[in-house]
């Protein structure tokens, strides 16, 4: 998701079951090369490790990506840039400091980790009642992540939440 302020584009990388690791479907040199000299080779702007090291190596491809247009086109609007990895609380514990000591940060271009429970508990504490209160609440508090091996059905997220 995409959500555009006056003075900031966040990209918003959900992740329910899915993680980060990610790599390139696809090896060919032409992408890679697109990828490292587009925008006026912008790679080399906000980022501290080589390519085939992000995208192969470290498998943080799809952040990768989303790095690198995400702060093009914040730095197009002269406009602050947030890329934000949306989890559960149980799980990515350690991408902030796996993939920003690939990136290049500044006043304006942040990587940061953010949980369903953290959204979950800001919305219970500071949002005024409201039907939309309610109806977000019960649906994190609803979600399920399917069934386990022995038939039991598995809540998605690690509640109640501890204010």
């Amino acid at each position: 998701m995409i959500v555009v302020s006056n003075d900031a584009i966040f990209f918003l990388e959900a992740k329910l079951t899915a993680t980060n690791i990610t790599r390139s479907k696809d090896h060919n040199d032409l992408k890679k090369k697109k990828y490292l000299s587009g925008g006026g080779q912008w790679y080399k702007e906000v980022f501290l490790s080589d390519y085939d090291t992000l995208a192969n190596k470290e498998k943080k491809y799809e952040l990768l990506r989303f790095w690198l247009i995400g702060s093009w086109i914040a730095n197009q609007k002269k406009s602050n840039f947030f890329l934000i990895n949306l989890v559960r609380s149980e799980c990515e514990h350690d991408i902030e400091s796996r993939f920003n000591r690939h990136i290049k940060h500044s006043q304006n271009r942040k990587f940061i980790r953010i949980t369903w429970e953290e959204i979950y508990n800001y919305i219970n504490v500071n949002s005024p009642e409201s039907n939309a209160k309610s109806m977000i609440l019960s649906y994190i508090e609803h979600k399920t992540l399917g069934y386990n091996r022995l038939g039991e059905l598995q809540s998605a997220f690690a509640l109640p939440i501890k204010l």
